[in-house]
């Protein structure tokens, strides 16, 4: 069963780039892990096509640090849960449970969606009052310990990685 993750990279990607788990540049997780069983894959990932495809671009507001994880011990910054990125969330989360892929945690879902960034193992993050514009999704392979992104789904017709302001 494969396990995907669903983000939006904050710097440039392509498809097959490969990261050490905890090694992914920064980015903002817009649906936690999924499980996808392998007839399903191909269904699941044309799904998340279709929600890139019928959504503009997302623009972020980071407000605060925290730490995540059953230990506390991943850092990231916590991004303004807006109404547009809930419902890029919610379309998402919908479309993959449709094409057949289920949560790996319910509870990070829906009402328990938390959307944040993790800071990366060189110290860079994304500071509180900072903005960030999501131009695309990317389907990140996490079902062995390399990580691998599989697809590249722009938010627009504009195929930039997500840009940072200040």
């Amino acid at each position: 069963m494969a396990e995907l993750v669903i983000i939006a990279p904050l710097s440039p990607m392509k498809i097959g780039d490969e990261f050490e788990q905890g090694g992914v540049p920064l980015h903002l997780t817009a649906l936690p892990t999924i499980r996808v069983p392998p007839n399903q894959l191909q269904p699941v990932l044309v799904a998340i096509g279709e929600v890139a495809m019928s959504n503009g671009p997302v623009e972020v507001q980071a407000v605060g640090y925290e730490q995540f994880g059953d230990a506390q011990d991943v850092s990231v910054t916590i991004i303004d849960p807006s109404p547009q990125l809930r419902q890029l969330h919610l379309e998402l989360l919908e479309a993959a449970r449709m094409a057949g892929a289920r949560p790996r945690r319910y509870d990070y879902n829906a009402d328990g969606y938390r959307p944040h960034i993790s800071h990366t193992h060189d110290a860079q993050a994304v500071r509180p009052g900072e903005s960030v514009t999501l131009t695309a999704l990317a389907v990140l392979d996490c079902s062995e310990p390399t990580r691998r992104i599989s697809a590249i789904c722009p938010l627009s017709d504009d195929s930039l990685p997500a840009e940072r302001t200040e």
